[in-house]
């Protein structure tokens, strides 16, 4: 060991003494199977933060191994760390890392931290095993299962962006190269969508060039990896793009990408190898490429082939690392089975104040592909507390800025429109974009205007299904009606009365809970971000089962009831019909699933009739 008095003093006294006390008991364990305590020399030619190691010696069926194990300051809090002391070129061995590092404990593994002992022979069991499988090719699939990690892309240039469609068949796909940056994708339409969502400010002409993907049946092993221009060719030729190779180089490009793809794990992956002529080739010089390429043929009389052979000759290999970006990765990692249907999805929001900010982003996230934001409203300073945009919108249009801020955190989104006005000026203007929805969701929590919206789509698209979202005084409870006449729902007004008031209350408050902004004509109701997202993922998750046709008859108005204690804190109670209808003490703190039925009096849709 290196030190005494090992752990460090951030650790506290009693923490402390737990570690010297773990470090012994490992030592004595390791000394009696033969290790020796690491030099004060050796330590230092480590680039780790260790308070103390041992050097041991593997036995595996191919000889005598040896490695280093070393223990943190926060050890047993931190596992054990192993090195080789002669690691074998990377990537020999799955799970050793080019320093010789070996990956024994999978990510978010745990142990019994009081039993420092069970700990360390743990991990050199584990390390044990995993030599011997890497020594005998036992676990070489571990290389397929995490390629990526032995992937060694060249320092210094970007990564590649990837929207490409995962699956074959091979085929060209669209590259765009921007400063420090590199896109692939499918189609022109949907890389620029992409591009001016992700970089607003960028104005320059896009040029797209042309790449290969090559799909293949699963993950090469690293001996197999395309290090050279040979097994390049090999993995093009196999894939059947020879000609598209051709093709490509020969119109002069100063690089091509060619991207492997594959199934790896549960999900797939890409790596990618940029291929550039050499400038040390026979007469090639300064010449320009196209110029270097066709010496000594006519103007197009340079046999694609030819061309291609001249540029490989003597090429240079570049490999880069594979980022996706598109939706299957973003929701899900490949293993959505809802994304298709999401993805297809429209939503029209009404409203886009704090709640329905928030359930647009739930959406967004959840895999739903395109949304129109109706919203009259500039931000104000005091709703960056409690809303999705922040101090960077005041005073521009809430819209506007939930559109640009969704797309900009998910630029794969399709383009949203936005109606800068109320729904009224969306349908009186540009009806399609309520009418053409696959719902509608509606947060204004307005009666005077949610009802008349409930009538004009009655009256124009009666089957589609609309969200009503809103919140009970201090956030304390909240709702989400399902007003889906496709399946025999009241309308809004069923549940209503006369003047918009909701004849199911949650809760109850002795005089008005509105509170008067400052030096200003506007009430608001006072409630945080907490409690608001309650509500929100309330009316997102319903929102999500309808779009998935996974709505349940007599379900369509579900309720959050909040905290009892926060309700008796702001100077609320339990509703008396609230009460009646659960039946129960009520605890809070909880959703409850209701119907929205039909009211044969209702004055609007009379039950239906």
């Amino acid at each position: 060991m290196a030190t005494e008095g090992m752990a460090d003093s951030w650790l506290g006294e009693a923490s402390s003494i737990e570690v010297d006390a773990a470090v012994q008991v490992v030592d004595e364990w390791l000394v009696s199977l033969g290790a020796r305590r690491l030099s004060q020399e050796e330590f230092e030619k480590r680039s780790y933060p260790a308070i103390a190691g041992w050097r041991v010696a593997f036995e595996l069926s191919c000889g005598i191994t040896e490695a280093d194990i070393l223990v943190k300051s926060t050890f047993p809090w931190a596992h054990p760390t192993i090195f080789l002391v002669d690691p074998p070129g990377f990537p020999s061995f799955p799970h050793v890392e080019a320093s010789g590092r070996l990956c024994v404990f999978p990510s978010g593994a745990e142990w019994d931290t009081t039993d420092p002992k069970a700990l360390m022979i743990r991990t050199v069991t584990d390390a044990s095993r995993l030599l011997e499988a890497g020594a005998t090719g036992a676990n070489d699939e571990d290389f397929r299962r995490e390629i990526t990690s032995y992937w060694d892309a060249t320092p210094g240039l970007p990564a590649i962006h990837s929207l490409v469609s995962p699956g074959g068949p091979s085929r060209e796909v669209l590259v765009f190269r921007g400063k420090d940056f590199v896109l692939i994708g499918n189609a022109k339409d949907e890389m620029g969508d992409w591009l001016s969502h992700r970089f607003p400010s960028l104005r320059a002409r896009r040029t797209y060039e042309r790449g290969l993907l090559c799909w293949l049946d699963r993950a090469p092993l690293p001996r197999a990896f395309p290090c050279t221009v040979s097994r390049v060719l090999g993995y093009v030729e196999r894939a059947g793009l020879l000609d598209d190779l051709s093709s490509i180089l020969a119109s002069g490009v100063e690089r091509t990408t060619i991207v492997l793809g594959f199934r790896s794990g549960d999900g797939n992956a890409f790596l990618s190898v940029d291929v550039q002529p050499s400038r040390t080739g026979h007469r090639r010089g300064t010449q320009p490429l196209k110029q270097w390429l066709a010496d000594g043929f006519r103007p197009g009389r340079l046999p694609e082939k030819l061309a291609a052979s001249r540029f490989l000759n003597n090429a240079i290999l570049s490999r880069q690392d594979v980022r996706r970006v598109d939706a299957r990765w973003i929701h899900g990692r490949d293993n959505n089975p809802d994304l298709e249907v999401l993805r297809a999805a429209q939503v029209a929001l009404v409203g886009c104040g704090s709640l329905g900010s928030a359930v647009a982003r739930l959406l967004a996230q959840s895999g739903v592909g395109a949304f129109v934001f109706i919203d009259p409203q500039t931000l104000a300073s005091a709703n960056t507390g409690r809303h999705l945009l922040g101090s960077s919108s005041v005073g521009l249009f809430k819209a506007t800025e939930v559109a640009r801020r969704l797309e900009g955190d998910l630029p794969h989104l399709y383009e949203s429109h936005v109606v800068v006005g109320g729904w009224e000026d969306a349908a009186a203007k540009q009806p399609k974009t309520l009418l053409e929805a696959d719902l509608v969701i509606s947060t204004v929590g307005s009666w005077t205007r949610e009802s008349l919206l409930d009538r004009w789509l009655a009256d124009r698209r009666p089957k589609l299904p609309v969200i009503y979202g809103w919140t009970e005084p201090y956030a304390a409870a909240g709702h989400a009606v399902l007003v889906d006449r496709s399946v025999g729902t009241g309308c809004l007004a069923c549940g209503m009365s006369a003047a918009g008031e909701p004849r199911l209350r949650v809760t109850d408050w002795a005089g008005s809970t509105l509170k008067q902004e400052a030096a200003c004509g506007a009430f608001f109701q006072p409630y945080g971000p907490v409690q608001l997202e309650h509500v929100a993922t309330l009316v997102a998750a319903t929102a999500l089962d309808r779009l998935l046709g996974q709505s349940q008859v007599g379900e369509e108005h579900r309720v959050w009831v909040g905290a009892a204690r926060q309700l008796e804190q702001a100077g609320g109670k339990w509703s008396n019909d609230w009460l009646k209808r659960i039946g129960q003490k009520e605890s809070g703190d909880r959703k409850v699933a209701l119907a929205w039925t039909q009211d044969p009096s209702c004055q609007v849709c009379g039950g239906a009739r």
